[in-house]
């Protein structure tokens, strides 16, 4: 009996390690076809800050109304920055969580034409993303975005 289980376990052991070593096939993110949207920012942070809420009064960054990405089911993506620049490229899901904008044109500033947020929030009305780089147009200020489906 002591054999049996002996062989039992090595034998299981053995089938996954075996199982391990195969190619396993990505499956594309579960945002992938979620994200595909026209977003607006609905509330943006600097720093931790709250500098923008969409359709208050007090806001002391109200630029941010124009901060607009739009992502496309081929892959395109246009990005509308806090100061209305617009910049245009492609986009992928890094990994689970690292939403990707890549070969942007024009560069933006400080970045070799991507740029990488981190989903920290996924719902079916709005995304939040933080930037994993600090936003050159924001003073170098780390943000993070709230985004809702734009109307």
């Amino acid at each position: 009996m002591k054999n049996t289980l002996k062989i039992s376990i090595i034998a299981l052991f053995s089938m996954l390690l075996l199982n391990s070593c195969k190619n396993k096939v990505i499956k594309p993110s579960k945002y992938e076809k979620c994200v595909v949207n026209s977003w607006q920012a609905k509330i943006v942070k600097e720093n931790g800050t709250v500098v923008y809420t969409r359709n208050a009064t007090t806001n002391t960054k109200p630029a941010y109304s124009a901060f607009k990405m739009v992502v496309n089911e081929n892959k395109t993506v246009t990005l509308t920055e806090v100061d209305n620049s617009v910049f245009s490229g492609n986009w992928e899901i890094s990994g689970e969580k690292i939403f990707v904008l890549k070969n942007l044109t024009p560069v933006p500033s400080r970045t070799t034409g991507s740029i990488d947020y981190t989903i920290t929030k996924f719902t079916k009305s709005e995304i939040v993303l933080t930037r994993n780089s600090p936003n050159p147009k924001t003073g170098n200020s780390t943000n993070e975005y709230t985004l809702q489906k734009a109307k």
